[in-house]
């Protein structure tokens, strides 16, 4: 064998080695960040279903009439309505973080 045949079988074998390294390092790094995008979407559907609960309730209170608007408590429950709708256009859909296929 030549000396330039042994350089080129090296060669080969260090870049078969490195590129093994690399792509395994790749995608250790990937699936630990699909670890913390599965996490952060079920953390977003909590804050969701949390908007839509309390949504739920405050129609219900305001509905039966019990605040009215000229007392203190009534200026105030207007004030969490408007907290609930400013709430409300960070609602998730419903099938949001699913697989699409």
């Amino acid at each position: 064998m030549t000396t330039l045949s042994i350089i080129l079988i090296v060669s080969l074998v260090i870049i078969l080695v490195l590129g093994f390294v690399i792509v395994t390092n790749l995608l250790r790094q990937v699936e630990g960040l699909e670890d913390i995008v599965t996490d952060q979407v079920g953390y977003l559907r909590k804050v969701s279903y949390l908007i839509k609960d309390s949504k739920e309730h405050i129609e219900k209170l305001d509905s039966s009439g019990h605040f009215q608007v000229d007392d203190e408590l009534g200026v105030f429950f207007n004030y969490m309505k408007q907290i609930q709708e400013t709430a409300d256009s960070y609602q998730l859909p419903e099938n949001y973080g699913e697989k699409e296929e």
